[in-house]
């Protein structure tokens, strides 16, 4: 029972750290996205 306490812990964890990086990448994503559409008008 310890055991799926802290496995589900860690998997709690590392789905925060996982959707972090995806927010970032789509941060990224967005700002160049928009520079280009502002250099293209």
């Amino acid at each position: 029972m310890n055991l799926l306490c802290t496995i589900t812990i860690n998997f709690k964890s590392g789905l925060q750290q996982y959707s972090q990086q995806l927010q970032n990448q789509l941060k990224e994503v967005l700002i160049s996205s928009l520079r280009i559409s502002m250099a293209n008008s």
